[in-house]
């Protein structure tokens, strides 16, 4: 699982933003503890490290949906990374819905 920056940002598929870790981590404590609870797939496509080896942009899609349904919804993702003391943390991150059954 990848680590999360201390200065981590997010844009969701639906418009959701959270500025922080702890904002983060509140937003999926909610959604996985729904019922059904949700899930979320991303697979990588390209990830271009920096000249400098400090930064890295990775390029994807995601899907997800509620319980034991396939995917309801989906899209396209971006993730900014950087090398830190303690290894590569997530930056930032972007999702864009392209697909949704909903």
């Amino acid at each position: 699982m990848a680590e999360i920056d201390t200065m981590y940002q997010i844009t969701g598929g639906w418009s959701m933003f959270a500025s922080s870790h702890e904002e983060m981590a509140a937003h999926f404590k909610n959604e996985f503890n729904a019922d059904p609870p949700v899930f979320y797939v991303r697979s990588a496509e390209s990830v271009e490290v920096s000249s400098s080896k400090s930064r890295a942009f990775e390029v994807g899609s995601w899907r997800g949906g509620e319980g034991d349904s396939t995917d309801m919804y989906g899209g396209r993702y971006s993730a900014h990374w950087v090398k830190t003391d303690s290894g590569w943390k997530i930056r930032s991150e972007i999702y864009v819905t392209t697909y949704s059954d909903q």
